[in-house]
Order: C-alpha cells, then sequence, then structure tokens
C-alpha cells in the first residue's frame, strides 16, 4: 500500500499460505514501507477478514497515519502480528478490534530460517517509535499473542534481559526481556536478542540475567533491584557489548552466558530509547508509547516509556502484568479472576516528571476529591480502606450505603450542619487502634509500632518531645511548657546551727524565676538536715537547708540535681 488515504479491505482469506520468508526477509499480508521518495500516509482498515499466516507477518505499516484492524482472525503469525510505526511522519498509530489469535514460538524457528529474526520469539503489537499524535488502542474479545524464546534442560529458571544503549544519542532502553533459560547451574548458555540499530548511531548492549519472575510477586529488574551475587541474583553478566562484537553484521545477536557464573551489580537507567527498533518478542512491545487496552496483555516489553504506563487497561486479568518498562495502569478495581487472587492488583497513578524533578511545583494532590465552591463541607468518609459491610456495599445502589464504625476509613471531621471549605479537618477512624509505624510494614506487634490510639489510651512507644514554645494542658491544669533537670554544681559544704536554717545560692544557667523546682538530689546523705529550693531570681537557685537537731549539722558539699516546670 502507498498513499491511499482511504484503503479498506474486507473478506479476505489467505488459504492459510504463507509468504516469502527467510534470513533477511519476512512477508506481510497488509505492508506499507512509509517514505520512499514520497512521503506515505496511508490509512488502512482491515476487517472481516481471516489470515492464517503460517510464519508470515500480519500487518506491518511503518508510516502510519492509521491502521484500523477490526473483527479480524490473525493467527499463526512469525515474528509479529502487528507492527505500526510512524518513524518518518506525524501521523497515527493503531487500533484492534476483536482480534482473534492463536500462534507460538514455532512459528518463527531457529530452522528452516523463515525470518531474520529467526528462534527469537514472536511478538503481538509492536508499538514502534511513534509522534504524539498517535494512540495504540486494543478493544473487544481476543487480543494479541506474543512470546519469548525458551531453552534449556536443567531445573534452575533464569531470565535474560537486554539494555540496548544508544551512544550517539545518550539514551538507553529498559531491559527487555529477551529469552528464558532453565539451567543446570554449569551450562554454556546462549543468550540471542535481535539487533537494534538507528541510522548510523553506535549502539552497545548490555546482558541482565536473573531468576525467572513467575506468577503474582514475581519481581522483574527494577532501579536500585539489581545489586548483582548469586547466580539468580539480578545483575549482568556482559556489559558494553559492540554491535560488531554481539551481531556479527547480522541480525541476530549472541552473547555465550554460563550458568553457574555470578552476576555483578547494574544500575538502571531511565527507559528513554526512542528509535528504530525492528523487531523485538512479547505481548506488546512498546516503544514510547502506551497502549490502551480493553483487557490486561501479558509479556508486555516496555522500550523507551520514560516512566508511563505501558498499559491502560479497563480489566486488569488479576496478574498486575508488569515488565522492567511498564506497568499496567488499571483503570477498573474489578479483575476477570475475581476474588481468585489474594492480593489483587493496584491502581497506578504515575505522578511528576520521568526524572528529576527540579521543575514539579508544589500543587494541589494527583487525587482530588473535588466538589463545587458553593457547597458546605458536611461529616462523612471520602475514603473507605476497610470495607465491613462489603456485601451490603455491592447491594447498595451507587455502593455507597451509610458509613459503619467498624470500616476503617479517612474523611472529614466537622460539625454536622456543615463549615466551608477553608475550614475543613481530617479524620481517620478504625474499628480498634490507629497504629504508626516508622520503618516497619505493620504486623500488629508491640515491639514495632511506635503509637497506637485505641477506646482506651494513646500510647507511645517513643520518647515523646514537644517543640520549644510549645505545651501541654492536663485537664483544666495550667500549662506546661517545659519539663527539665538542673544542676547546681559545686556547692560548698556550711554548717547549719542547731534549730536554725540555712539558705545557699547558687547560679544556675537557664534556669527562670517562675520555674517550679522540685525532686532536688543532694550529693550525699542529709541526715537530720531537711531541703527544698526555688528560683529566686533569672539563673539563681536557693537551696534552704533547716537543722531541727540540737547540735551543728554540715550540709553535703557537691553537686545538686533538681527538676524544674515551667
Amino acid at each position: 500500500l502507498w498513499d491511499d488515504e482511504n484503503v479498506t479491505i474486507t473478506h479476505f482469506n489467505n488459504n492459510a499460505i504463507s509468504l516469502n520468508g527467510n534470513a533477511n526477509w519476512t512477508g506481510s499480508f497488509v505492508f506499507s514501507a512509509g517514505n520512499q521518495a514520497q512521503q506515505l500516509a496511508p490509512v488502512i482498515t482491515l476487517r472481516d477478514s481471516s489470515i492464517t499466516a503460517n510464519t508470515s507477518n500480519g500487518v506491518t505499516v511503518y508510516n502510519s497515519n492509521g491502521v484500523y484492524v477490526e473483527n479480524t482472525v490473525l493467527q499463526a503469525t512469525g515474528p509479529w502480528q502487528v507492527y505500526s510505526a510512524n518513524t518518518t511522519g506525524n501521523y497515527q498509530g493503531a487500533y484492534l478490534k476483536n482480534i482473534y489469535t492463536e500462534s507460538s514460538t514455532a512459528l518463527n524457528p531457529a530452522s528452516p530460517v523463515r525470518s531474520p529474526f529467526a528462534g527469537l520469539g514472536i511478538a503481538g503489537l509492536i508499538a514502534g517509535g511513534s509522534s504524539g499524535a498517535a494512540s495504540f488502542e486494543i478493544q473487544g474479545n481476543g487480543g494479541v499473542s506474543g512470546a519469548f524464546p525458551v531453552g534449556g534442560a536443567g531445573a534452575t529458571p533464569y531470565t535474560y534481559y537486554i539494555v540496548a544503549n544508544d551512544i550517539t544519542s545518550g539514551t538507553q532502553s529498559s531491559p527487555m526481556q529477551a529469552m528464558n533459560w532453565l539451567s543446570t547451574g554449569s551450562d554454556s548458555i546462549p543468550v540471542r536478542w535481535p539487533r537494534i540499530a538507528n541510522a548510523t548511531d553506535v549502539m552497545t548492549y548490555d546482558v541482565i540475567r536473573m531468576t525467572t519472575a513467575i506468577g503474582i510477586g514475581g519481581v522483574y529488574p527494577y532501579a536500585g533491584g539489581c545489586p548483582g551475587g548469586a547466580a539468580g541474583v539480578c545483575g549482568y553478566v556482559a556489559r558494553g557489548l559492540t554491535q560488531a562484537a554481539a551481531c556479527s553484521g547480522g541480525f541476530v545477536c549472541t552473547y555465550v552466558d554460563t550458568g553457574s557464573s555470578t552476576t555483578s551489580a547494574y544500575t538502571i537507567k531511565q527507559g528513554n530509547y526512542v528509535g528504530q527498533l525492528a523487531f523485538w518478542p512479547g505481548g506488546i512491545v512498546a516503544v514510547n508509547k502506551g497502549v490502551s487496552v480493553d483487557t490486561e496483555q501479558a509479556n508486555v516489553v516496555g522500550v523507551g516509556l520514560a516512566g508511563s504506563p505501558s498499559q491502560v487497561a479497563k480489566q486488569c486479568s488479576g496478574n498486575g502484568v508488569a515488565s522492567p518498562g511498564g506497568y499496567t495502569a488499571c483503570t477498573s478495581t474489578v479483575t476477570l479472576v475475581g476474588n481468585s487472587v489474594p492480593n489483587q492488583p493496584a491502581a497506578i497513578m504515575s505522578d511528576g516528571p520521568s526524572s528529576g524533578g527540579a521543575n514539579q511545583s508544589l500543587s494541589k494532590g494527583r487525587l482530588n476529591f473535588g466538589t463545587t465552591p458553593y457547597t458546605a463541607l458536611l461529616p462523612h468518609h471520602i475514603i473507605t480502606l476497610i470495607d465491613s459491610q462489603p456485601a451490603l456495599t455491592q447491594a447498595t445502589t451507587g455502593y455507597r450505603p451509610a458509613a459503619n464504625a467498624n470500616d476503617v476509613w479517612i474523611g472529614t471531621d466537622v460539625a454536622s450542619g456543615g463549615v466551608g471549605l477553608n475550614v475543613g479537618q481530617l479524620a481517620f477512624g478504625a474499628p480498634v487502634a490507629i497504629t504508626h509505624y516508622i520503618g516497619a510494614t505493620g504486623d500488629g506487634a508491640t515491639a514495632n509500632w511506635l503509637e497506637r490510639l485505641s477506646k482506651k489510651e494513646k500510647t507511645f512507644a517513643v520518647p515523646v518531645k514537644i517543640s520549644e514554645g510549645n505545651g501541654f494542658t492536663l485537664g483544666e491544669g495550667t500549662q506546661i511548657t517545659q519539663i527539665k533537670i538542673y544542676k547546681a554544681e559545686n556547692v560548698p559544704s556550711s554548717e547549719v546551727a542547731a534549730g536554725k536554717c540555712l539558705d545557699l545560692t547558687r547560679k544556675v544557667k537557664g534556669l527562670i524565676k517562675l520555674e517550679e523546682v522540685t525532686g532536688i538530689t543532694p550529693p550525699e546523705r542529709l541526715g537530720d538536715l531537711s531541703l527544698n529550693a526555688y528560683a529566686s531570681e533569672e539563673g539563681t537557685l536557693d537551696l534552704h537547708f533547716c537543722n531541727p537537731s540540737k547540735t551543728v549539722v554540715m550540709t553535703p558539699a557537691g553537686n545538686y540535681r533538681f527538676l524544674a516546670v515551667r
């Protein structure tokens, strides 16, 4: 297809006949090359058709002005089902709806060679480098199918990821999953991946290895999470491989790893590569644009998304599909598998720039529960963290029954008559206790929490400090702003005559006249003497000794400690 901006292909059937495919080329049933002497920008619709590709590609459009594939069988594809990019023009992306897909890595075999990327897996949708106007969407039943190559005959599961570094532009990809391998722990492992070439830019590759992430809770490589070490610990096994060394002038790059080797610490940078990408395996391979999907797709690879989601899903599959370069932003809290998944996928809302942060202003929150400026603020719960009556909630139209004291919630703390929006107060509620932790995950253990409020008491497990200039009041008592232990140093010994009293004055730094002095501790036993003290003026302490006995008694010499309250 050339520059036709109204292409409609309908009721096409290839009768399972494949196209040409070899080490240099794999045919596509719908193909538009892009910029060939003139700018090509076709608008292509493929609908109500049946393509059983049998190792060939489905749809390839390098300069999309809109690719629409609807109500179509697109199965048994080789390297990819749909490739859409607009790297030679500022146009559109791709829209897929009700796609029946069925394929496997066997459709892109290592032998016999049927593509330039033989044996490197298959891709569903490759959302290639695209301009700001482009968007990608998968709707309806079905979806796309992608898979990574596997190998090995051992019992230790490794996954290999490739970071492509564009030295010329100073950009790099996120770690991109390339293959899975079952290692014996001592085998030689041929790591293979597609060559990435961006015009004449100098490219290098880093090879990362770690234990395969399996199921819910499986972890992929992440920034700060590749410290290197034992065989399955995330880290690199090769770094800075050149095109010549790794790819030998071909389309397939190789590095031979050893299953018994350890990995080295690797710093994962922000994936910001937006150049050419001829091929990479995965269900969705997103270069610089995330894909809007009805149902979360699996085996996703984010290349240069710079922190953006790889998928924005109306329904999550229950796994919360992750990859090193992207994640799923799940717009619905309802997953396809319901409560069979105990920890259902989180709704991640990105906030802030892709890196740095110097230009981020002190703004209102990313999640904003707004109202009109003409209303009053009334007492109500804004976020219910734990619903004590989920059955009632789900059976109530609008899903907001009356609040319950047994809920765990965040809401307003205002009078029932309402107040202005500028005098709102925040409230937290729970049926048993509200507990604060620092540097702990929250397990209810008394040894771990630092502050707890219950119906009976407020308990602190850390020292309580009130900053200078502030105080506290118990009941209807006097406000206390400071309680401090002072020391009157080097008080000399003096005689106290029989039946007499004696005042000794000492300077005490910081003591003020308004402080109440109590709890005096002398350096030695007083014997027959009695002792009290008071602040006679600023910085001055009077020690008042009395001797009720019939003989002279000496006051103890040394340092006197006392408690002063203001």
